[in-house]
């Protein structure tokens, strides 16, 4: 099934993952906007999308720093402005790199918290196109 596909644990850990960051969206639940992060997650000849609020990416950040004592860089919080087009891109780069320090740091890529967060979801509520 497609849920036993997404289980990056249960692969085998000889195939690598690769992930990146292709897109984002604007969510409006309740006229309340946020951004979506989109990851294409590639795993052999597997595939899938996953879709990642900015507080999803910090609560990973935090379990690696909680379980793992470090963590990379993410991003800082935008406080005014978060909306702007130019602060997203900024941010999807910096997400983005997080991301592939993660991937390619072996005690963050074989963290059961990382195998969770790349695993297929599906889009928030209100969701979009950009």
């Amino acid at each position: 099934s497609v849920g036993q596909l997404a289980r990056l644990a249960d692969l085998a850990p000889s195939m690598s993952v690769s992930a990146v960051i292709t897109a984002f969206h604007t969510a409006s639940p309740d006229q309340n906007p946020y951004t979506v992060y989109v990851l294409t997650v590639k795993k052999g000849s597997a595939s899938w999308v996953v879709f990642r609020r900015y507080r999803e990416w910090e609560d990973l950040r935090t379990t690696l720093l909680q379980q793992l004592g470090s963590a990379p860089p993410m991003p800082p919080k935008a406080l005014f402005g978060r909306m702007r087009p130019e602060v997203i891109e900024a941010r999807v780069l910096g997400l983005n790199h997080f991301l592939q320090l993660c991937l390619g740091t072996p005690l963050y890529a074989s963290h059961r918290a990382l195998g969770d967060f790349l695993e297929k979801n599906t889009p928030p509520p209100g969701l979009e196109a950009a």
